[in-house]
């Protein structure tokens, strides 16, 4: 039996199967062991790190390279900012938990006295209802946001009708972001606006939300000490480009913002794929310009971090390299003085032409009536009209919006009125105002394309009928249906087959509603709610201290209150010490530009353009909206980008090009006639008493047009005696082109194209015809005219470094053309003579240059744009006489002639040597004192409104 039991067992033993059975039973134990360790004696460790690290590669932002002045002083640069940012984390597992910790993180961020991120258009209202804030186009882009359609397409009927208090109730609707809790519906907002945040980066693995930007230590370290409760919350550091004293620079420096899709993709093709579409970039200016450079190299790391977002460990570290350092030729403190200046003129200008009363039928001065600087304040958004409504409007904004409200009512139910067929009128029987308001409906029909005015020429019968008052607008809009000049697929009519009487109801219907709404139509009653003293011109002034534009701290304020000086008395006071700009009213008389070079280098050693604005703030949008809105173009670069007509700054080169073809000798004089009568139209020399008998060096000297003119004419005669107007034209533009004006100076920044005059080589003599140059443009080249050849490319920049100070690249400004030996060295002594003169020998100027204690050329200008503007005022030269080392242009634009800017010329060449200011001995009423004030045209008179403004 036993014997029987072994052999069994022997034969299993044996046998393939217990083999088998035995290997998978000592695996099974060998796993069982394994599993045993890995769960039980070291099962804590392994789940530490499998919960724990999770391994993160990431980029190390570089600082962008700091950009100089020529001595060193800093005008941008990256500082370094701590941010509270938040990602989608796995520990949120439900709406509930992610809400509850957003709440518990905006209630951090406030205690701390910032604000989270709030991107959606909505807020709550006074009466406790949700309203959308922001333009149709924001509120239709959320709302595609929301339901995940894309921009291109178009929302459903529903959706589009969606009201702010349905979106946010389903906003917070158990199918979207499923809000609930004891909420208040301004908390729940703040909620909304975070899980918008996160919810437009659901498709992108960690993309991270930043909730609120450059926080202080204290908010880092609360941060920090709440991380427990604060999953996916964490603290980055990154930089922010700041700019130092940016008004002066602005237009220099430009600014930076993130990149967009075309200048990622430009980048691309340029071969630097290493930009991303969070990345920081330079927009406008040298930090455009030089973007490659300033950028800098990013670095990269791997990070493990734990599912709360906290870094572990960190490994595989390639630093950042720091962007290269970018030094400008520009001396950051003559810039500074200059453009206070350059505004403190205009605005002595401005002051000298303001006057109670204009007729604006008989303004042939183009003088500036109190009304329109009461005006302007409204009509330039200085006062913001809409906070008029707003929950912590004052009493007085209440009441102004209020008597607003009524006043728009009865105009437009007068409109309505007039608009009606059967009470059509002449238009030119209708009031002042309600023929403007008439006017403006062509205005809107035409903005908003439904009047298509390309359709018909200006001498249209009709047309030309309505534009004379003869019939009303109405009656022309009727014309212009039948003539199918109205877009109808813009206009609210139903049924395929409609008449004239039809469309003219829904057109009038559109015109209506649209006037309701329209800013500009509400600007335009608010100038005759002004005007009929509705609103009165003391409310005005107490309006901008209701909305802060004035301080309350001064006795101005008090006086103005209690009567003890009169609206426009303390108007003009506020003007004087510059507390209200030019810009802030955007007349005509608002702007202008000052460009001064090293003539031996065509290194720029200032370049101001006003006005002007602030870098640091561009990426706010209600600040860049207000500079969009800002009728005086704060934005445009007025010393590249505006042309204009060089007037009799351009007689010198007219000159050479006279003396250099033998149309003249130095000796030839011509006498003046004051009529130049040889063409048709003819024009006249500036002085009415003609200057008699002159030669070239006299000519520029007194600025004689009839002398130039005959110049022209003369450049027009063939050998026979015929006149062709294009041989004169050709051969100016000849010595146009030898100076630079056939292209851009090769400033760094954008510029405009110049233009050499095609048009009547008589005018084109005097700097008129269709010449339009830029001051730059101006400015190379009187360089060229003041080191007698020498025509240089200008340039803002000396040189670029690298983080460490070790030099990556110099520049040096392109001689692009020598006239040194071309010109005879007695034409450019007769031109120099010439110029000497005009600030040594003419009356006006005279008195201006005696006190500067350094002798000076120069030539003045004044250009015609338009009959309804005043002339702009130009003043180029150079100093010393006798060895040139800075060149200096000057342009303000509708300054009237170029008097009014000689002694802006002549402090710009003060402030570069140092030397003390010009002190006008003309006198105001206003009392002065060591603050900024306007500094009034050298013909001023203190209480007369006629001046010599300078017209040559």
């Amino acid at each position: 039996m036993l014997k029987s039991l072994f052999r069994g067992i022997f034969s299993v033993i044996r046998s393939r199967l217990f083999i088998v059975g035995a290997f998978f039973v000592v695996l099974f134990v060998l796993l069982f062991h394994r599993l045993f360790v890995l769960q039980v004696v070291e099962g804590a460790d392994y789940l530490e790190q499998f919960t724990y690290r999770i391994q993160r590669d990431t980029q190390i932002a570089a600082p962008r390279g700091t950009i100089y002045d020529c001595n060193g002083t800093v005008l941008a640069y990256d500082r370094m900012i701590y941010s509270v940012i938040i990602e989608n984390s796995t520990l949120l597992s439900d709406n509930d938990t992610r809400n509850q910790m957003i709440e518990r993180l905006i209630a951090i961020i406030e205690d701390n006295g910032r604000e989270a991120v709030n991107n959606i258009p909505m807020e709550v209202s006074e009466d406790g209802t949700i309203e959308f804030t922001g333009s149709d186009t924001t509120i239709r882009n959320f709302k595609k946001d929301i339901f995940s359609v894309n921009y291109s397409d178009s929302l459903s009927s529903r959706q589009e009708a969606m009201t702010a208090q349905e979106l946010f109730d389903y906003m917070r609707g158990e199918d979207f972001f499923d809000i609930t809790g004891d909420y208040t519906d301004s908390e729940i907002l703040k909620i909304l606006a975070l899980r918008y945040e996160l919810y437009m980066t659901r498709y992108q693995q960690y993309v991270s939300v930043t909730v609120v930007s450059d926080v202080d230590d204290q908010l880092v370290a609360a941060v920090k000490e709440n991380s427990a409760s604060l999953p996916g919350v964490t603290i980055s550091q990154s930089y922010v480009r700041e700019y130092n004293d940016s008004e002066y620079f602005a237009h220099i420096t430009g600014y930076t913002g993130t990149i967009s899709d075309t200048e990622l993709e430009q980048f691309a093709q340029d071969g630097h794929d290493e930009y991303t579409s969070s990345d920081t970039v330079g927009k406008t200016g040298i930090e455009s310009v030089f973007e490659y450079e300033l950028a800098g190299t990013k670095g990269s790391q791997t990070l493990y971090v734990n599912s709360l977002g906290s870094v572990l460990d960190t490994t595989d570290v390639t630093a950042a390299v720091p962007g290269n350092d970018v030094y400008l030729t520009i001396d950051a403190d003559l810039t500074k003085t200059v453009y206070n200046l350059l505004e403190e003129k205009i605005a002595g200008i401005l002051l000298a032409k303001l006057v109670e009363y204009v007729d604006e039928e008989n303004n042939e001065d183009l003088l500036i009536s109190y009304d329109q600087v009461f005006h302007a304040f409204i009509e330039n958004n200085v006062i913001d009209t809409e906070h008029f409504y707003a929950s912590d409007a004052t009493a007085l904004e209440e009441s102004v919006g209020q008597r607003f409200n009524t006043y728009r009512d009865g105009v437009m139910a007068q409109m309505e009125s007039i608009l009606n067929p059967d009470n059509f009128v002449p238009q030119n029987t209708l009031s002042e105002e309600y023929d403007r308001y008439c006017n403006y409906i062509y205005t809107w029909a035409r903005d908003n394309d439904i009047l298509k005015t390309d359709m018909y020429a200006a001498d249209e019968e009709v047309y030309s009928q309505w534009e004379n008052g003869e019939i009303s607008i109405g009656e022309f809009l009727q014309h212009a249906i039948s003539q199918g000049w109205i877009d109808t697929t813009l206009l609210d009519i139903s049924g395929e087959y409609v008449d004239t009487s039809e469309v003219y109801t829904s057109l009038t219907e559109a015109i209506l509603n649209g006037l309701l709404d329209d800013s500009g139509f509400h600007k335009l009653i608010y100038k005759f709610m002004l005007t009929s003293e509705t609103i009165t011109e003391k409310e005005i002034c107490q309006l901008l201290y209701d909305q802060g534009v004035l301080s309350t701290d001064d006795d101005d304020y008090t006086n103005l209150v209690n009567d003890v000086v009169t609206p426009r008395s303390f108007i003009y006071n506020k003007i004087y010490t510059m507390e209200i700009t030019p810009d802030m009213l955007a007349l005509d008389i608002c702007s202008g530009a000052v460009v001064i070079t090293d003539p031996n280098s065509g290194e720029v050693k200032a370049l101001v353009s006003y006005p002007s604005y602030d870098a640091n703030r561009i990426s706010d949008s209600d600040y860049y909206s207000s500079l969009l809105n800002n009728e005086s173009r704060p934005l445009f670069n007025r010393a590249t980008q505006q042309t204009s007509a060089p007037g009799s700054t351009y007689k010198p080169l007219a000159a050479i090009a006279a003396l250099e073809e033998g149309l003249i000798d130095l000796t030839t004089e011509v006498y003046d006639q004051v009529l130049f009568d040889k063409v048709y139209p003819s024009p006249s020399c500036w002085n009415q008493n003609g200057h008699g008998s002159v030669n070239i060096t006299e000519a520029i000297g007194v600025s004689c047009n009839y002398f130039f003119y005959e110049l022209g004419y003369n450049a027009s005669l063939t050998a026979d005696g015929q006149e062709i107007d294009q041989q004169g034209l050709e051969l100016l533009a000849k010595y146009a082109r030898m100076f630079g004006f056939g292209q851009t100076t090769g400033i760094e920044i954008g510029e405009a194209q110049p233009n050499i005059s095609d048009e009547s080589s008589v005018r084109s003599f005097i700097g008129q015809g269709t010449n339009n140059y830029t001051p730059t443009q101006v400015n190379r080249y009187i360089c060229a005219v003041a080191n007698r050849g020498s025509v240089y490319n200008l340039s803002l920049v000396d040189k670029i470094t690298d983080s460490s100070g070790a030099l990556v690249e110099d520049f040096t400004p392109e001689l692009i053309n020598d006239l040194t030996d071309t010109v005879a060295e007695s034409t450019w002594n007769a031109v120099h003579q010439g110029m000497w003169l005009v600030c040594n020998d003419t009356t006006s100027y005279r008195d201006v240059f005696t006190s500067l204690d350094v002798a000076v050329a120069g030539k003045s200008g004044t250009a015609q744009e338009s009959e309804l503007k005043p002339d702009h005022a130009w003043f180029t030269g150079f100093a010393p006489y006798s060895d040139p080392q800075v060149a200096v242009t000057v342009l303000i634009s509708n300054g009237y002639g170029s008097t009014n800017v000689v002694d802006t010329f002549r402090d710009a060449i003060a402030a570069y040597f140092n030397l003390p200011l010009y002190e006008s001995t003309q006198t105001t009423d206003t009392d002065t004192s060591s603050q900024r004030h306007a500094r009034m045209p050298i013909n001023y008179t203190s209480g007369s409104t006629t001046m010599d403004d300078g017209a040559d």
